[in-house]
């Protein structure tokens, strides 16, 4: 066998190397105030809808982990930022 041979041969039995990919993207979901921002956020991410939602105060986060395919990961973090700071006067103030 020559050496071209064995090398092919052992190739057959050697698992290729994958290389596995993850991303992160920071998704701002920004609005006025009762606009729907969390209610998005929750159906997107737990499947989950309920018409009775309390105003965000600050700042809320969600994750959503996608297998995009075999060797790839996609994170989202999905940012619901309160509307209150849109209308209010901490938005105005530079």
């Amino acid at each position: 066998m020559s050496p071209k041979q064995k090398s092919a041969a052992g190739s057959s039995h050697a698992s290729p190397s994958v290389e596995r990919r993850e991303h992160l993207y920071k998704i701002l979901v920004i609005g006025e105030l009762g606009t729907g921002k969390t209610s998005i956020i929750k159906r997107y991410v737990h499947q989950f809808f309920s018409q009775h939602y309390r105003a965000t105060i600050g700042v809320d986060f969600a994750l959503k982990v996608l297998n995009w395919d075999a060797n790839t990961i996609i994170r989202l973090q999905l940012w619901d930022i309160a509307g209150i700071y849109l209308s209010g006067s901490i938005a105005n103030n530079n």
